[in-house]
């Protein structure tokens, strides 16, 4: 799992916006004979009701849709922030009901629908 950016989204009126960290951007685990980088540490601020997601980029490279292209990270951050009001177990509803549909789209070079590609690794934890 690597971890590029560190987002969180703040109330601002009647919507959210994401507020986002630049974290070092690498491979979370360890391979022989690699050299892993050192991580820049952040301290953040949480509140009462802040939501944390944590994120493989299997979700994001997933190919689908009526393009048949990736879904992308913008959109899934995007996602994110249209559900992160919603308690966790809706949260993972809509997450795996997004991925199914997404690939649900017939992948023109099979005839099939697509299939899963990488892992797909979601985490998220809501401060209460």
């Amino acid at each position: 799992m690597g971890l590029s950016t560190y987002s969180k989204s703040v109330e601002v009126g009647d919507t959210f916006k994401e507020e986002v960290i630049i974290t070092t951007k690498g491979i979370i685990g360890k391979y022989m004979n690699v050299k892993m980088n050192d991580f820049t540490s952040h301290k953040i601020q949480l509140q009462k009701g802040d939501t944390l997601y944590m994120f493989s980029d299997g979700f994001a490279d997933q190919f689908g849709g009526p393009d048949a292209r990736k879904y992308m990270s913008k959109p899934f951050k995007r996602f994110f922030l249209s559900i992160q009001d919603k308690p966790m177990s809706e949260q993972k509803e809509l997450l795996d009901a997004e991925i199914k549909q997404w690939m649900r789209h017939i992948n023109p070079t099979s005839g099939a629908n697509f299939t899963q590609i990488d892992d797909i690794c979601v985490i998220g934890v809501k401060i209460l």
